[in-house]
């Protein structure tokens, strides 16, 4: 088994002998080669469980960020039938004895599942879907065979497999959790780097330049909304395009452009309003959780699970896929409303607080390990 770790963002380790239901998990992340959503929850998760007094290993290839990270177990899946890998796994699990054996990406679901069943078959085998993205029948009845345990990181991405054919008894919603945003520049000092006025109605929006994030939404929006400034954080395959999108719209200073961002605190601390304006199915964004942990009220388009984070009113505002007037109309409101963004700023923190720390996601999964 992996040495346990320290969590890295807050609290003291708790030995796994304090409790007498600690388990020993595995995290599968042999497919994951990047730094994103996925990636990010299987870190936060394992430090929850780990500050729970669970022993967790991350199973992981040596070039993913995940390493550069935490501790792992070495290996790595580029194919869905890797027979290295394969037989890595089933190596990695008998070495293990893994209590529990979590999966979070395909082509892990088939490689780690089977390996997982031929290995350990009385571990706990779960899997977290993190997109809402429907299955045929054929994989929803094949995944759920090697995963019994289904957890949906929303409502929405329960709807979908159950659509799918996958029973609604096999499937628990557990919503994620991750660490506050920590600023280490005031607003103010922020706002003077990017060349903007304290009283200025900046909004922001972060994460990949690509067709289905709905940035073009956002542009269209921005002509309509006098004395907005659109700060627009990330990189991707629609960045040239955006740009030219900005251009013929004839937005000049009112859209900045500030590339990628690796620690994004003081950026997202700095603007009035997060926008989400998606146009695919976003599962469960971590946008709307990180701009409610600085206490920044988030517009959202109505689609997959963002509904289920922004409140209308309360944390945020959301009007309707790709429809760049009815977004105009809302950033319209909250330009003009000080009190209103305020309040919302308020409820969005007391809810990240109630509902979407590290510490109120490893009790979701836990609950579901011990179920």
């Amino acid at each position: 088994m992996g040495s346990r770790l320290a969590p890295r963002y807050g609290g003291e380790e708790r030995r796994v002998a304090e409790r007498e239901s600690s388990l020993n998990i595995c995290q599968i992340a042999g497919s994951l080669h990047d730094w994103g959503g996925i990636e990010r929850y299987v870190v936060y998760l394992s430090q929850a469980l780990r500050e729970r007094g669970h022993s967790c290993d991350i199973a992981a290839p040596t070039t993913s960020p995940l390493a550069e990270r935490e501790e792992i177990r070495p290996v790595s899946v580029h194919r869905k039938f890797d027979h290295r890998a394969f037989a890595r796994y089933l190596r990695i699990f008998r070495e293990g004895g893994y209590d529990v054996i979590h999966s979070h990406f395909s082509p892990d679901f088939l490689l780690a599942g089977y390996a997982a069943k031929l290995a350990l078959p009385n571990a706990k085998r779960v899997m977290t879907r993190h997109v809402a993205l429907p299955w045929s029948a054929r994989k929803a009845k094949s995944y759920s065979t090697l995963w019994p345990t289904i957890i949906p990181v929303s409502n929405a991405v329960r709807d979908v497999l159950e659509k799918s054919g996958v029973a609604r008894d096999a499937m628990t919603v557990a919503k994620a959790g991750l660490p506050p945003l920590l600023p280490s520049h005031s607003r103010a000092e922020t706002r003077r780097a990017m060349g903007l006025t304290d009283d200025q109605f900046a909004v922001g929006i972060f994460g990949r330049l690509a067709k289905e994030k709905g940035t073009d939404v956002l542009l269209k929006a921005a002509p309509l909304v006098e004395g907005i400034v659109v700060a627009v954080y990330g990189d991707g395959p629609e960045a040239e395009a955006l740009v030219k999108l900005s251009s013929s719209l004839r937005l000049g200073g009112k859209v900045l452009f500030q590339g990628r961002v690796a620690d994004v605190a003081d950026q997202m601390a700095s603007v009035d309003v997060v926008v989400i304006p998606s146009r695919w199915e976003e599962a469960f964004p971590y946008a709307a959780l990180e701009a409610f942990s600085l206490g920044v009220p988030v517009i959202g388009a109505r689609v997959g699970g963002i509904p289920e984070t922004v409140v209308p009113q309360e944390t945020g505002l959301l009007f309707e896929k790709e429809d760049h007037l009815g977004l105009a109309s809302a950033l319209t409101w909250l330009r003009d409303d000080n009190e209103l963004r305020a309040k919302m700023g308020s409820n969005a923190r007391k809810r990240f607080e109630e509902e979407f720390t590290l510490t109120a996601m490893g009790k979701r999964i836990e609950a579901v390990y011990l179920g």
